[in-house]
């Protein structure tokens, strides 16, 4: 059943948000809809004219999954005040503002975020979301399916911690395998 987040479009676009190079997990389903794995539950979500609506899965009577979804999309911060207030500081973005109307900065888990910083370098997020998309599905554990597509968590700080940095080369990761694998890994989470 869709749950409606009650949002105006003005305030929340999906479709640039969650595709703009923040996030590397998200897919377009056949249907339209998006989903996205966050924490260990999967997020569909459906662009409506005047709204967003979205489904948590797998369903959980105690929790709709409504709370987790906002603190990710960061609901709470309203950003037309604060493109009115660059729109007057730049020029630049006044001139180019209305192609991003709805577009807003996530919450992200610090790990994943940091690991796909690190697959970010010299890189496209064609290929990027790639390189996250074979991580998760190798590391990481499969939630659910959505429309044929399977979903997976982002794999924990200790499982690519014991992961040899030559998996990490052979999934196409080149000279960042160092950086996502081992000892790097866990000295990284430990920092975050």
């Amino acid at each position: 059943m869709w749950k409606s987040l009650k949002i105006p479009a003005e305030e929340l676009r999906s479709s640039l948000v969650l595709f703009s190079g923040q996030s590397f997990r998200w897919v377009k389903l056949p249907s339209g809809a998006f989903a996205g794995p966050i924490g260990s539950r999967v997020y569909v979500i459906k662009e409506l004219p005047d709204d967003t609506a979205y489904q948590a899965l797998p369903s959980d009577a105690s929790d709709d999954g409504e709370a987790t979804l906002r603190d990710y999309l960061q609901l709470g911060v309203k950003v037309q005040p604060l493109f009115k207030q660059w729109k007057a500081a730049d020029k630049n973005f006044a001139r180019v503002s209305e192609r991003f109307v709805g577009l807003r900065v996530l919450r992200q888990e610090p790990f994943e975020n940091l690991i796909s910083f690190i697959c970010s370098s010299n890189n496209n997020i064609a290929r990027i979301t790639q390189m996250i998309g074979r991580l998760c599905a190798r590391f990481g554990n499969k939630i659910t399916e959505v429309e044929g597509v399977p979903l997976f968590t982002f794999p924990r700080p200790e499982v690519l911690a014991a992961a040899q940095e030559d998996d990490l080369r052979q999934m196409m990761f080149g000279y960042r395998a160092e950086y996502g694998s081992g000892n790097s890994a866990s000295r990284c989470r430990a920092r975050i």
